[in-house]
Formats: structure tokens, C-alpha cells, sequence
């Protein structure tokens, strides 16, 4: 479940680089200079394709990634997908303007590729903004199952101005994408816009 902007490909022969950047076109890549005494510096140019903040959920990722393993081989016991997610005894829980919640949205902002409505990439200052903001509702989503927690892998920024109110960020992080988890984040998000613009 990762896409492939995701990967770098580092190598030290042209014809390698070249190969993949006709093959693999979104895959960044980095030729290792002739001239080693310049690799380090070249090599941190690369320092914003990382992100270098550090959360819980990076803690538990790699936790998670096994559990994957866990849901699919349980998914080969049914027949339906709806009867699969049920099994998984699916809990979400929502947070909104969660000061907790900064730097791992401004992580995912700049982290996720794959199923990231509009791909706006926010630093922790930008961030911290948006919490603070009385015309900014930043949704937070936490997922578990039986197997384990997934942490906070879903967030939205909707911004509201009077009358009206629009999304500016949507979410969710590769490691939940296929539960079916996107629609009812959305459905959430929908709600949290017309109860603050209509007040219920």
C-alpha cells in the first residue's frame, strides 16, 4: 500500500538512474556524485523528500504493518468484504482543533500521497495556526480494530467563512486505506461542516 513517490532509488551508475527514470518515473532518484567528498552535502538537498518529526504513530507503524498481515489472512476466511470488516470490530474516534494533534497533521500532510484530496503540504508553524484558528475545524481521526490500534491516520483542515464552508485537507494515511474507513470519515467531515454552519 505504498505508492511509489514514495521511494527514493539511490545508485552510483548512470544507466541505472536513467533505467528507473523511464521505468518508474515517479520514484525519485539520486545519483551518487563521482566526487565523494560531496555526497553528504548532496545527499541532505534530499532532506525534503523526509519528513524528520517524530509521533507516537511512527512508534507503532511497523506494529501495524504486521497486523496487516494479520487482516489479510483473515480476510480469506469470507466470502464478503462487509461481512470481513465487520469481524475487524472497526472503532473511529474523532478529535477536532486537538492541540496534541499538531505535529503528527502537519507529518501526515506532507507525508501522504495516496489518498490526500488536495496534497496541500503544511509545515508544524502553519499548523499550529490552523488549531488555533476560530474559522478552522481540524478533524483528527484515531482507528482500531481487534487487532491493534492504527493511531491517528486520518485529518481534515475544513475551513468555514460565514455561510459557507470547504475543505482544504483530506486524508488518510495508506496503512487503513481499504476498510471503507474514507466514507464514514467523510460523512463526518460533512456533518461537522453544516453543523457549524447551521448551528447543531
Amino acid at each position: 500500500n505504498v505508492s511509489l513517490d514514495s521511494f527514493i532509488f539511490v545508485d552510483d551508475n548512470e544507466f541505472e538512474i536513467e533505467l528507473i527514470n523511464k521505468m518508474l518515473p515517479d520514484v525519485k532518484t539520486f545519483l551518487v556524485p563521482k566526487e565523494t567528498s560531496i555526497y553528504p552535502n548532496e545527499f541532505l538537498k534530499l532532506f525534503n523528500f523526509f519528513d524528520l518529526s517524530y509521533t507516537n504513530e511512527n512508534l507503532i507503524r511497523n506494529d501495524d504493518y504486521l497486523l496487516n498481515k494479520k487482516r489479510l489472512n483473515l480476510k480469506q476466511n469470507f466470502k464478503s468484504i462487509d461481512d470481513f470488516l465487520r469481524s475487524l470490530k472497526i472503532k473511529l474516534k474523532f478529535e477536532i482543533n486537538n492541540p496534541d494533534n499538531v505535529g503528527r497533521s502537519s507529518q501526515m500532510t506532507n507525508k501522504t500521497n495516496q489518498f490526500n484530496l488536495t496534497t496541500q503540504r503544511y509545515s508544524i508553524n502553519e499548523m499550529r495556526d490552523f488549531f488555533q484558528d476560530s474559522n478552522t475545524i481540524c478533524v483528527s481521526m484515531f482507528v482500531e480494530d481487534k487487532f491493534g490500534k492504527s493511531g491517528n491516520t486520518g485529518f481534515s483542515i475544513i475551513k468555514l467563512n460565514n455561510e459557507s464552508a470547504y475543505i482544504d485537507t483530506l486524508l488518510i494515511s495508506c496503512r487503513i486505506i481499504g476498510r471503507k474507513i474514507e466514507y464514514v470519515f467523510f460523512d463526518y467531515i460533512c456533518h461537522r461542516m453544516l453543523g457549524n454552519i447551521y448551528g447543531y
